[in-house]
Parts: C-alpha cells; sequence; structure tokens
C-alpha cells in the first residue's frame, strides 16, 4: 500500500523531494529550504510584532531609562535571530552533524597568539566581550545618572566623575577579559612592560603626566564638570573632563582642551568649589575735596543696584587709601552666578560711573607739571652742544 502511495506521486513532488546535501539524518531538499524560508519570514515578522508591542510598553513606563530599554530590544533582536535561524536550519534538515561541521570550521585556527589558537570563534567572543563591556558601561552610568536624579542634592560634576570612573573601569575589565580570550596573558605584557619602562616612560613622558594627572582630577574631585574657573587669566567652565585632558568654554564659546597636567601644577582659581556665589571687585578713584562719608553712601547704592545681586549680602564699600590724585575706594557686591562676574564688574562700573556723575563727584586722573629752569654756567666754561 506505501508503495503504491508512493508511486502514485507526482513527478515534481519527487523533484522537490530529492536530497540536495546528503546528511546522517534528514536530507536538505528544495521543499525544505522553501519551508526554512518561510521561518525565516515568520520570524521577522513576528519579531516586528514583539518589538512595536515592547517599544509600547516600554513607553508607558516614564521611569525606565532609556539605555536599559534599549539594551532590552537589542537582547530581544539577538534571541529572536538566534531562535530564528535555529528553527530555519533544521527545517531546512541541516543535521547536528552539519552544524557540527560548521562549527569546526569557524573554529580552526587563524594564527596562534602566544600558543593559544585564534580563530573565527574566538575573533567574535573578543569582539562580543569588549561590545559587552561598553553596553554594560552605558547600562551603569545610566544607572547612576537615574539614581542622582531621584536623589536630586547631587550635583553635575560630581554624577560626571563618578560616570567616567565607571566607565574606565568597566571598559578596563572587558578589556583584560579579551586579552584573556584571545590568549595574551597579562604576567607577559607586565614582564615586557618592565623591559620597556624606562625608554617608554621617557618617550611618552608627557602623555603618562596628563594621564596620571587626570587620574588624580578624578579622584580628587577639586574640579568637575561645571565648574567656572580661571586658568592662565581666562575665565572658563568645565565642560568634560577626560584622562588626558580637560574640554574647557570661554565667554566667547570658543572651545580649548587643556592638558590635565598644567590644572594640576599651576594654580587654578575656582569659583565654583565650595560655596557658589562669589563677590565682584571693582576700585574708583574720587577726587580729595569729597566728603568720604558722601562717596560712600553713593557708592554703596549704586552697588545695591547692580541686576542679579544676592539680596541678603548687604554690598560693602571700604574707603581704602590716600592715592596720588584720589582718594581710592573698594566697592564690593555679591552675586549668584560666577560665570556673570566680567559682565557684573562692567555693570557695576557703569553704575558707579554714572551715579558719582549725577551726584558731581569728579574722579580725577593722574596730572603732572614739569617745571623747566635753566642755570648760569660757570665761566670759562664752553657751552654744551644741546643747550643753546
Amino acid at each position: 500500500m506505501a508503495n503504491g502511495l508512493l508511486a502514485a506521486q507526482p513527478s515534481w513532488w519527487a523533484a522537490l523531494n530529492a536530497p540536495v546535501m546528503e546528511s546522517t539524518t534528514v536530507g536538505v531538499t528544495p521543499l525544505t529550504i522553501v519551508g526554512a524560508l518561510g521561518v525565516l519570514a515568520a520570524g521577522a515578522l513576528l519579531h516586528r510584532v514583539l518589538h512595536a508591542r515592547a517599544t509600547r510598553y516600554a513607553h508607558d513606563q516614564p521611569g525606565w531609562p532609556p539605555e536599559r530599554v534599549r539594551t532590552g530590544l537589542q537582547l530581544l533582536t539577538a534571541g529572536m535571530a538566534i531562535a530564528t535561524l535555529l528553527t530555519a536550519a533544521r527545517v531546512a534538515g541541516l543535521s547536528l552533524d552539519t552544524l557540527a561541521f560548521v562549527w569546526r570550521l569557524f573554529n580552526a585556527p587563524l594564527v596562534v597568539v602566544a600558543g593559544t589558537d585564534v580563530s573565527v570563534v574566538t575573533t567574535l567572543s573578543v569582539a562580543l566581550v569588549v561590545f559587552a563591556g561598553f553596553r554594560l558601561s552605558a547600562l551603569a552610568q545610566g544607572g547612576v545618572r537615574q539614581w542622582a536624579r531621584h536623589r536630586g542634592d547631587l550635583d553635575e560634576g560630581s554624577v560626571g566623575t563618578v560616570q567616567r570612573l565607571l566607565h574606565y573601569t568597566v571598559v578596563g575589565v572587558a578589556l583584560v577579559v579579551a586579552l584573556q580570550t584571545i590568549g595574551i596573558r597579562l604576567d607577559a605584557i607586565l614582564a615586557t612592560g618592565a623591559v620597556f619602562a624606562v625608554g617608554f616612560g621617557l618617550a611618552m613622558q608627557s602623555i603618562v603626566q596628563n594621564f596620571v594627572s587626570g587620574i588624580i582630577l578624578l579622584l580628587e574631585q577639586s574640579i568637575r564638570p561645571g565648574d567656572v574657573v580661571e586658568v592662565a587669566g581666562r575665565l572658563v567652565r568645565v565642560e568634560a573632563m577626560a584622562v588626558r585632558s580637560t574640554v574647557v568654554v570661554g565667554l566667547d564659546g570658543d572651545r580649548h582642551i587643556v592638558p590635565n597636567s598644567l590644572l594640576v601644577q599651576s594654580t587654578v582659581r575656582n569659583l565654583t568649589m565650595g560655596d557658589k556665589p562669589v563677590r565682584v571687585h571693582t576700585r574708583v578713584g574720587v577726587a580729595y575735596h569729597v566728603d568720604p562719608d558722601a562717596v560712600v553712601a553713593v557708592l554703596a547704592e549704586a552697588a545695591s543696584s547692580l541686576s542679579g545681586r544676592i539680596a541678603d549680602k548687604a554690598p560693602a564699600v571700604l574707603f581704602d587709601s590716600f592715592g596720588e590724585s584720589a582718594l581710592l575706594y573698594d566697592v564690593y557686591v555679591w552675586i549668584e552666578e560666577p560665570w556673570r562676574l566680567p559682565a557684573a564688574r562692567a555693570e557695576l562700573n557703569h553704575r558707579i560711573w554714572k551715579a558719582l556723575a549725577a551726584h558731581q563727584m569728579p574722579i580725577p586722573f593722574p596730572q603732572r607739571t614739569v617745571h623747566v629752569t635753566s642755570e648760569p654756567r660757570p665761566t670759562g666754561q664752553p657751552p654744551s652742544p644741546l643747550v643753546p
């Protein structure tokens, strides 16, 4: 009966079921190939549906960090791809022997590094470890940012410093694991480094110096992203910090890359370290004949009208000294934002000038009087060629 059914099959059905590649268990036929393609199409469609639903569900959860959602979707894609490929291979008729042959093919050694065979699988494993290290670093940094946002009492500089240290730690561990996977032993690297340490240190002195300075800055946190500092006489804001250099932004908007060794070895004025308010200072000279008490009152009134001034910190006006041409007064005003320091000083000078002019209190400028006298020449002395 069975032979009769087989004999009754049309020729095209027999052609579709004819083995394309012999296997120990299941043969690969045109029909199984079509089935495998159908499995791939169904898997792609199912992945699209699941990805869309997962994206909508994550969008309805505002508390979920975007980095965690992105990583979850990537894991979903990878899992669906692996499951679809294995199912399609099985439907196509590929046996475990065939998969084992492919695995042995990709495990064939390409090169030998430190006694370890490096194959395609090893290379992909190293790349996967490094990629996983960067992804874990991004997830950890996102978690720190989310935790700091919930806390609410942490400044941006501290959060940025923790994120950079966490990034270097996770990526460093991933690189160590990748080196061990590919067969490079760390003790051999250290032994080689001990031999070339002196020459390498002399050749890379500047880079190593900046690198060590960057680690000191990240650990010490004396300068953090967002701080307003004065470096080499210029007021700048710290935008980003790395282990070799620091990116700062000037008042005119241009960005400068400052070596970390300059920040460690030179004197840097940090206007946002500790208490954020800063004091604007200017000095003015008023004529001697004007009453100092009246001048102090006028200067205090002008300083009180400065925009952005802290209300609970009264301006201070001090009669400093007796100058050559005027009485010198120092004016101090507290403001909240250090980045406005140059603009606030300019505004304070403008208000002082207008106030003194309105009260007819002149600001003298130095004057010099030169007296030219001629002395009679002694008798018998010839005239000097420079004196007529």
